[in-house]
């Protein structure tokens, strides 16, 4: 089941959480919305808008079984699903609904699955790299701290014809880099005090290091510029 096809019920109590899709926007990185407007749909000033009609939305639903499926085929291991909503075991306030994981035996989840279909190749690597883009790597990272997973599979089918895949490991750095953006963020629903500006310039140096981005003085202009 796709994260837009949860029940009514289930996209209620997402909102007395932080989940995987909230990682990128309170961290400043999503092309899709503002910490300052998860806020909002956070404190239930605001209805967050229904795309469960957009047509890339409903075939990312209806394709996210095939994709899981040549992405088991590909690693040749059995995926696992489940509808189950999962939550941090220290965190609270964290939780995440994966598309499926991989158990080492049948009481720890070794590694988890995510799957994405898209029309652009912007940020995505070679297949079998690390490499994807970085709202989505940050989700991951939230999955595998609500999930105390050691490695993530992603999989992407781009223009429905190009298939990737790739194998994020753990990355305690980044996760406690993103843990407390994540705690300032929610303690500012609790508070009911909205978000200030976004700090993350810790987090993309991070990034750039990790990725091995070396920026020229016009990119860290322009960076700054974006930060302020």
């Amino acid at each position: 089941m796709g994260k837009d096809m949860l029940s009514d019920e289930n996209k209620a109590a997402r909102l007395d959480l932080i989940t995987g899709s909230d990682a990128a926007i309170i961290c400043g990185l999503s092309p899709f919305c503002t910490p300052y407007q998860l806020w909002l749909y956070k404190t239930k000033r605001e209805v967050e808008p229904d795309i469960s009609d957009k047509p890339a939305v409903k075939a990312g639903n209806m394709l996210e079984g095939a994709v899981r499926d040549w992405l088991a085929f590909v690693i040749k291991t059995p995926i696992h699903v489940s509808n189950k909503m999962y939550i941090h075991a220290e965190c609270s306030w964290m939780a995440g609904n994966i598309d499926g994981f991989i158990a080492e035996d049948s009481i720890r989840e070794e590694a988890i699955v995510e799957i994405k279909t898209t029309s652009s190749t912007e940020g995505w690597g070679d297949s079998g790299t690390s490499i994807i883009p970085r709202n989505y790597l940050l989700q991951v990272a939230h999955y595998m701290a609500v999930c105390n997973a050691q490695r993530c599979y992603v999989a992407v089918l781009i223009r429905g014809i190009d298939f990737r895949h790739y194998c994020i490991e753990r990355d305690e750095q980044l996760e406690a880099i993103l843990i407390q953006k994540e705690k300032e963020f929610w303690s500012c629903v609790q508070l009911d005090i909205p978000p200030g500006p976004v700090y993350n310039k810790d987090l993309v140096d991070y990034l750039n290091e990790k990725e091995g981005v070396v920026l020229n003085k016009a990119d860290y202009k322009e960076l700054e510029r974006l930060l302020k």
